[in-house]
């Protein structure tokens, strides 16, 4: 009985540093650059839209790319576990800023 509440002492108690998800790297960037493309193309359709549906249509694909970036950006927070705690603070931050920022635009822009 001594012998289990010691080894119940002695177990170290980590903090978790990452999901375990499966992602390689060059997946979270592939999502990162479809994200920066979808804004791209939302702007350009904004600026060359002439008619209010077209400048709709831009707005929504635009706020998808934020939606996106944040998510890119939360993603790779939780599943890099090789990145300084205070870092991983940051992204999460301002991956949170991005996708309340997208769903808020989204929320305006999408008439809901």
């Amino acid at each position: 009985m001594k012998q289990d509440s010691k080894d119940m002492n002695e177990k170290k108690i980590e903090a978790p540093v990452a999901i375990n998800l499966k992602l390689s790297k060059s997946l979270i960037v592939l999502a990162g650059g479809i994200a920066i493309l979808l804004l791209l193309i939302g702007i350009l359709i904004m600026i060359a839209a002439d008619k209010p549906s077209g400048d709709k249509l831009g707005a929504v694909i635009y706020d998808l790319g934020i939606i996106g970036l944040g998510g890119t950006l939360y993603l790779g927070a939780l599943v890099n576990d090789e990145i300084d705690v205070n870092v991983r603070a940051a992204m999460i931050i301002g991956a949170t800023i991005l996708l309340a920022m997208g769903l808020i635009r989204g929320y305006i822009s999408w008439g809901w």
